[in-house]
């Protein structure tokens, strides 16, 4: 009887324990790119085309290998990283695994360059699936080139795998700017196909390199934060929050100069960000975070994405107090267990709650409310006429301003029941209603009625496009670029026309009418950021959605602006006809009610 167990051929061996670090061309990149940072290069030359099926080359300039190491840098379990098991439990490099080369040799056909500076000529090595086809000496300056051409051509499986090159080329700029972010000492070029998607110069501060890699309009304005204790050390960049994004895309953790991803640090990063911003929404942050190599484990994924922290509630703890320090010196939050005084004089009983302090408990109150079901219908079910519509109700009901006196609008007395008492901080329309106060986000209220009529105009490919006379020229991160070139189909469908204009530049020839000029820029940004892969047809249309309600948020009349009655009325009206009129297309409500018994209880009148 013949064995069942066998060993495996090499070749099929290094597939294998390709499919645990080559996931995609990204992963490819990532390796070689660590390689790169650990032979101490000072300028990194990444090319990709066609996403990185057709090639990805890496060239860089740091300690290249002779003739030997470059060989033994092809076999597997080779290194110059450990050298014991010790050495396994700090590893202060990018890498240590040995599979690197020679699982992405495996898959791939493969040439390595490389020469130390003393040496009169470089080494040349070839290789297809696995195999070594010629090993030779070329000429070419001091450091390292490796070039990975028809990535998976023979393994046809994982091929299919593979998005369109628009959406791998996304994730290898992904991968890179994670990378750069982490090494503002080393310069970066990144080419996609025949543009220059990122140029960030060597030895720039991390507040430059941030800027080189996210772009100016989310690089600019980030809030510094910096904090240490326990002998672990955190600091990095934050977004106020006043720009967030639908996404968690742009947050970025690095451990020990590592990109990671790690749940202990996001949620830390995240869960303190909740405290002044809505919990749809995320932050853009940088997070570069210091400890002991022995407090950290970087053994815990086959490409060493994921840590695993000694201490993870002392991290969270400091992280999270970072975060709060932050977004307190942006716009100071009182202390919720402190009493603050009616007034400027903390003696005299009288006077009101300071406006900061309302401004910020209405805020979490619509943050934090249950959506309002059917809030319109609700309020005309209150009122007398029965027979009249939502809108007409509402429209009719709106009587004269709070506290002016006087008979009462015939609509007021018709509706009995709804009296409009004004706007409270450029914000909220204060409506008196039978059985306690109303109150209506007026963006949220615009943004729902603006996004529907968007939706509905989509559907039937009739947007109102605008023509711009001039082009506007928006410079994006490589990634932004890369999303919107995947998802530009997409994009036209909602009056957007977009061309290349060089590196990671973009020329806008039209914009959805409803838009205007004003805010091209940050609308476009966003919708970047919103986007997902569309490589089918129900993510297009999520994608779509988002990209609708971003359009509709920039395009509604935003808090802090003083509205007229008539605005009023208009926007009432246009309400009552709207669907899902209860919460904006984020999901935030649009209107609440305070129950008159509430109030008395707060006051204590019962």
């Amino acid at each position: 009887m013949s064995s069942k167990v066998r060993l495996l051929p090499e070749t099929l061996v290094n597939q294998i324990a390709a499919g645990e670090v080559v996931e995609r061309p990204a992963s490819v990149v990532k390796e070689l790119l660590e390689n790169a940072l650990d032979a101490g290069a000072r300028e990194i030359r990444i090319e990709v085309r066609e996403g990185g099926r057709r090639l990805i080359r890496v060239s860089d300039d740091g300690e290249g290998m002779g003739p030997e190491d470059a060989r033994a840098a092809l076999a597997r379990y080779a290194t110059s990283k450990i050298r014991d098991l010790a050495d396994l439990h700090a590893v202060s490099t990018y890498g240590f695994r040995g599979e690197a080369l020679p699982s992405i040799a495996s898959v791939s056909r493969l040439r390595l360059v490389t020469r130390r500076s003393g040496d009169l000529a470089a080494t040349e090595i070839t290789v297809t699936g696995g195999a070594i086809e010629r090993e030779g000496e070329a000429g070419a300056p001091a450091g390292t080139l490796v070039e990975v051409a028809d990535l998976f051509f023979n393994t046809p499986a994982r091929l299919k795998f593979l998005k369109s090159p628009a959406v791998e080329a996304s994730h290898v700029a992904d991968a890179v700017e994670r990378i750069a972010l982490a090494r503002p000492d080393v310069g970066f070029s990144l080419r996609l196909g025949d543009r220059v998607a990122l140029e960030a110069r060597p030895g720039a501060s991390h507040a430059e390199r941030v800027a080189d890699v996210l772009g100016p309009s989310l690089g600019a304005g980030l809030l510094p934060f910096e904090i240490e204790a326990w002998g672990i050390a955190a600091c990095g960049y934050l977004s106020p929050p006043d720009r967030t994004l639908a996404a968690a895309r742009a947050i970025y953790l690095f451990v020990n100069g590592r990109p990671v991803r790690d749940r202990t640090l996001h949620h830390a990063l995240v869960s303190a960000a909740r405290e002044a911003i809505p919990a749809d929404r995320f932050p853009a942050a940088i997070l570069h975070l210091r400890l002991p190599a022995d407090a950290v484990d970087v053994n815990v994924h086959p490409a060493k994405l994921e840590v695993r922290l000694r201490d993870a509630r002392a991290v969270h703890d400091l992280v999270r107090r970072a975060i709060l320090n932050a977004l307190r010196r942006w716009s100071p939050v009182p202390d919720p267990g402190a009493q603050a005084p009616l007034s400027g004089d903390a003696g005299t009983g009288t006077g009101a709650l300071p406006a900061e302090r309302v401004q910020e408990s209405l805020e979490r109150f619509f943050r934090s409310a249950p959506s309002t079901r059917d809030v319109w219908r609700g309020v005309a079910a209150t009122a007398a006429g029965a027979e009249a519509s939502p809108a007409r109700l509402l429209s009719d009901a709106v009587g004269p301003r709070f506290p002016e006196v006087g008979p009462r609008s015939a609509g007021d007395a018709q509706a009995r029941g709804l009296r409009y008492l004004g706007q409270a901080h450029d914000t909220y329309l204060l409506f008196e209603e039978g059985d306690g106060l109303l109150v209506v986000d007026q963006h949220a209220a615009h943004e729902r009625v603006v996004f529907e009529r968007l939706r509905a105009q989509a559907e039937a490919a009739a947007i109102p496009v605008q023509r711009l006379l001039v082009a506007r020229t928006i410079d994006l991160s490589p990634a932004r670029r890369a999303r919107l070139d995947a998802c530009r189909e997409a994009l036209a469908r909602l009056g957007f026309e977009i061309e290349p204009f060089g590196g990671s530049t973009v020329a806008v020839k039209s914009v959805p009418a409803v838009l205007g000029e004003a805010r091209i820029e940050p609308v476009l940004s966003a919708v970047a950021d919103d986007l997902e892969e569309a490589e089918r047809p129900d993510v297009v249309e999520r994608a779509l959605r988002r990209a609708l309600a971003t359009v509709a948020c920039h395009a509604s009349v935003r808090a802090g602006r003083r509205l007229g009655e008539a605005e009023v009325l208009a926007l009432l009206d246009q309400m009552g006809g709207t669907p899902g009129s209860g919460t904006c297309p984020h999901g935030r409500p649009v209107a609440v009610r305070l129950p008159w018994s509430g109030l008395e209880r707060m006051f204590r009148r019962t």
